[in-house]
Parts: C-alpha cells; structure tokens; sequence
C-alpha cells in the first residue's frame, strides 16, 4: 500500500522535551555528568562522533563451538546499566503465509507596563520558599562524550558466525525514537538505530530475521494511529517475519487495524483475534539461513477489558494455538517461536503444554530484558523478554544441523548504531504530515487551566521580577522552543515535543491550555518554556498589579501566594512534569538538588 495513501505514520517518542522549572536536559547539566548537548539531526551518523563498530569477528564459523541448547553458555555482556531505572523480506527469504474549529490558543492583551503600590503591610515573599536552601550551584563543564560500548557492554563477544539470527523486539508503546532531551548519545531506542543493527548483521552475512510481540502504541488519537501505521511501514523495511498485536493495538479504531490486516505485505499475526468479523492471520512461516520458522501470535483474552471493544474478539490462547501448530506442522518447520503477549506466567503454561515451541516471547513490565533467557522444559524452550520503549532487542544466534544450538545476547539499541537514512527519511515525511494536520487536524482540543486564568508570558513577569527574568533567560528554558526548530527535521509541530518546550501546554497529556502557545506567529510571546509553566498563568496576578482591576489587600495577597511554587512543590510535582524518567533520566538519578541551583531564583527584585 502506498504511504501516502495512507497518511505517513510515526511519532517520536512519547516523551516529552523539556523540564517545567528545572534545567532542560539540553545542554545544561550537573558537572558530575557529561554534558547534554542538543539533539543532533538525524544524519545517519553516530551521536558520539565516531562510526558504529563492525559487529564482534570470529575466526571460526564451527558450530562444534556451541554448546547443546540445553547447556549453552551464554555470552557475558560487559557492564550493564542499573535499571531504573518497500515491504519486503529479508534478501533471500521466502515468506509463506498461512490461511487465514477554532483556534486553539486565543492571543492575550499584553498589559500596561507599571506596578501596583503595595499595601503598607506588604513583604515581598520569595516565590520558591525561602527557608529552604538549595545545595551550592555544581560548576558546569565540557566533559567527554559517552562511550556507548562502555557504557552499555559491547554485544557478540566470542561469538561464531550463525547460521541465522533471530531478532526479537516489542512493547514499543510509541517510542519510536529516542528522546534527544539528555544527549542523544546517552539515550537508547528508536525504529532508525535498529535497522542500522539489522543491516549491520546482514553485512557480516549472519541471516538476520526479526520478530516483534507487538505493543507499537501506548496512547489514543489521530497521532498513535499515525505512529502505528508509521511502525509498521518501517518494520517492513526491515523485513520482519511477524508482528503481534497489543492492547493498545487494539484500541486504535478498527478500520485502522483493518486496512493493516488485509494488505498482502502485513506482518501481523494473532491466531486468536477476530476484528469486524474478520479472522487475523493464525501464524507466518520464514524461511532464513536454509532454516524454515514458525511463528505464532496470541493475546491474552484477560487483556479484553483494556481494549473495551465489542467489535474485538479473542478466542482462547490454548485452542488458538494448538490450531495454529497442526498448520504448521504441514509446513515441516525446524523452529517454531510463539509471540504470547499476555503475563509470564500465561506464557510459562503455554509453552508447558506447547513444548513443541522453541522461543516463546512474553509480555513483562521489566524496562529491559534479562541479561539470560529463561530456560524451559529442560532447555529445550527459551523465554524471551525484550523490554519496553524499543530500548532493547535480543538477538538468539541459532547454530547445528538442526538448528538446536542456539546463544543468547541482550543488544542495546544505543549510539553505536547510527540512525539509518531510510529510517530518518520517514521521520521528516511524518513531521511533516504533523505540520499539515494541526492541532485542530490531530484532534486536540485546548484544555482550561485549573486556575481559571491566562497565559501572559515571561516578558511580562519580567518587568517586576528582573532579577528571576534575567536568570531564566541564560537558562536553556529561554530557548526551548527554538531547540525544536533547528532540529532536523524540526520537531516544533509534534504536541509530543512542543508540551515541554513551549508556554501553555499540559505536558504529560500533550494538549495546550487555553491561551496557551499555539504557533510562532500567533503566540511568539509564549515561544520557549517560560515562567508561567511552572508558577501558572498570571494573568489576574499582573492584572492587579498593574492596577488594570480594583483589588482589595486580601485579594492582592490572595493572587500573589497563587503565583508562587515551593521548593517541595517543585521538586515532588512541578518538575517530573517534564523532567521525567523518559526525558532527563539523569534528573531522577541525580534529583532536584543538583538541578535547582542551576536555576535558583527568587520573588521580586
């Protein structure tokens, strides 16, 4: 199907950009981390500087080197990072499927400049709680660039060059590409850096075949469905044997789901799924390296009140599958995977009384996976957990005669693979549709904000709070908004990036408030993360302070105390609004402390 046709699909990654109050991860960090610099362009070129490392040299290709699968050793990985913290298949593979408006953000009046007289009894509070004191500011400095290799391990250590590769991947939910808020350097994932491994592994002849559990979306919209459409389209690409569904596959409207389905080239399989009264396909047999694969994927009907759809229907994982094996049993496979998106312990009875499955993939909450698979029915079985956010994929070299022998490798999809130009070319054909659609196309409705007020901009906080302005201007938070146009492609059209680098947004729901920024024409006063994102809009405060509107003493006070933000409201609310585990993992490493003076700030002059 031509993308075009079909609106080009994808998405960044679900995070968000930048931080509320505290430092953005651009560029701007404690000096006992490496400095974050702003994302660089997609160029195809390693965000460390240097080019990606050829895959680990053997030489010998003898599989007498492979242990018995039920023995094998698998290979150590090297230091590890502490947890949280078109349409083709592969060249040379045969694939066999088997039967079956109104403007968003209103312009707001800029006020007369000038200051409300303070009532006698008047002090001046400092806005960010001043009987707390923040620990002495870190001193900035360049550091070293990131060693991707000796941060996350090198991968293929000691091994044999395979008869074929199996590559597994899912629970994706939207992360199409990694966040560039901390350094793309220091930060995993992404669709353009996987197919860099995937090309990579064909080069050094070793048969790659990749499957995917499913689990391409996590949200709901015009923008998933873009993003879902965009995922598959790129796991074409990169010739996928199957592709499960997910949950929140399935919640995306069914139409959507559909048009994948009936197309010649999908990769999608779930054996006990029925959409519109339409059976998805039951399994995909590849043929790679002179090995013929099976593959079968299911969901677990327990998931079906997540989904919420009347026009979905999921059948017994068990009954599902034992069909499933009797077709491919006429297809005399050697391997046979089964993609179980469903709990561990699901996959785990699936596999007991399915023993004929070699790998069985498993749905899990783990944010990578295992350094070592788990071995099932005496070894004969593998259970494989790949993680979530495309941070990581595993990879299972198969070795033997019969293909029995088999190692085991957690790869991190990091900086040592540089973004694949076709990949990338994808990624600035779906910013583009972004910019097209609009908020208004994309379905985003502006939200009012909870204080009832509007947004005015940081200028205006400016004229009495000098000092704070001044300081917040030679933070990166001044230049935000900017961070996203000059990236390339530009990002400043995806509510994914611009509700953290922009004035007005509501930044883990990717939707503006009212008065809010909505465009660099329309709202330039609100172009960069300001002030009022973390203290609120202030429209009645300077209303009353400039004498706009008659103001008792209270009421003065009154909306003084609702500009301000303490330190522990910041630091247990305000800032994870954007300084998220997703976006500034060295945020929730390091913690407020080391951020906030970097930023300090307080009340009026």
């Amino acid at each position: 199907m031509d993308p075009q046709t079909r609106g080009w699909p994808s998405a960044l990654v679900a995070g968000v950009g930048v931080g509320v109050i505290l430092v953005l991860a651009y560029g701007c960090q404690p000096s006992a981390q490496p400095v974050r610099t702003s994302p660089a362009p997609h160029s195809g070129a390693s965000s460390s500087g240097s080019p990606a490392p050829e895959l680990a040299k053997s030489s010998s290709s003898d599989p007498s080197a492979i242990k018995d699968a039920s023995s094998v050793q698998l290979v150590p990985e090297g230091p590890q990072q502490p947890p949280p913290h078109p349409t083709q298949p592969p060249q040379g593979a045969t694939v066999a499927p088997v039967a079956q408006s109104s403007p968003l953000a209103a312009q707001v009046p800029q006020p007369r400049y000038g200051r409300r007289q303070d009532p006698p009894s008047a002090k001046h509070e400092d806005a960010s709680d001043s009987t707390s004191h923040a620990p002495p500011k870190p001193k900035r400095g360049k550091k070293n660039p990131v060693d991707p290799v000796q941060a996350n391990g090198p991968i293929f250590q000691n091994w044999p060059k395979p008869r074929l590769v199996l590559i597994f991947s899912g629970q994706q939910w939207g992360y199409i590409e990694p966040c560039g808020c901390a350094g793309l350097e220091n930060m995993k994932g992404g669709l353009a850096r996987r197919f860099t491994f995937v090309k990579q592994l064909k080069k050094q002849g070793w048969n790659p075949v990749a499957f995917d559990l499913g689990g391409q979306v996590r949200r709901q919209g015009r923008q998933a469905q873009i993003k879902f459409h965009y995922t598959l389209d790129a796991l074409r690409l990169m010739g996928y044997g199957a592709v499960g569904l997910g949950p929140q596959d399935l919640k995306l409207p069914p139409e959507e789901i559909l048009t994948e389905l009936v197309d010649e080239s999908t990769p999608l399989v779930c054996a006990n799924l029925t959409l519109l009264d339409f059976p998805a396909p039951s399994v995909r047999v590849v043929e790679q390296g002179g090995i013929r694969i099976g593959a079968v994927a299911v969901l677990s009907p327990k998931l079906e009140k997540q989904i919420q759809n009347d026009q979905i229907r999921l059948a017994p994982m068990h009954s599902a599958v034992e069909q499933a094996l009797r077709q491919l049993k006429q297809k005399q496979c050697q391997l046979l995977l089964l993609l179980c998106y469903a709990s561990v312990q699901e996959a785990r009875e699936l596999a007991r009384v399915f023993p004929q499955f070699h790998f069985v993939v498993a749905a899990d909450r783990l944010d990578e996976p295992p350094a070592q698979p788990q071995k099932l029915n005496q070894g004969r079985s593998w259970l494989i957990r790949v993680g979530h956010k495309g941070m990581y994929v595993v990879a299972v070299g198969v070795y033997g005669p019969e293909a029995q022998q088999w190692k085991y490798q957690r790869v991190p999809v990091d900086a040592r693979f540089p973004n694949a130009p076709e990949i990338d070319q994808r990624m600035a054909a779906y910013q583009e549709q972004l910019k097209e659609l609009g908020w208004e196309g994309l379905g985003l409705r502006a939200l009012p904000h909870p204080k009832g007020t509007q947004f005015v901009g940081s200028q205006v906080c400016g004229e009495c709070h000098t000092k704070a302005y001044q300081i917040w201007k030679n933070t990166p938070h001044a230049h935000a908004t900017r961070t996203l146009e000059q990236l390339n492609p530009p990002r400043h059209f995806d509510p994914e990036c611009i509700s953290c680098h922009a004035t007005g947004w509501e930044p883990q729901r990717y939707v503006p408030y009212h008065s809010g920024y909505d465009s660099l024409d329309k709202t330039p006063h609100l172009r960069a993360n300001g002030c009022e994102n973390c203290h609120g809009p202030g429209s009645r405060h300077v209303a009353i302070e400039m004498g706009e509107v008659d103001a008792s003493a209270l009421e003065v006070q009154a909306a003084r105390a609702s500009m301000r933000v303490t330190l522990e409201e910041a630091k247990q609310r305000t800032c994870l609004q954007c300084h998220d585990l997703d976006n500034s993992p060295d945020y929730i490493k390091l913690g407020f402390e080391a951020y906030w003076p970097q930023i300090e700030h307080h009340g009026t002059d």
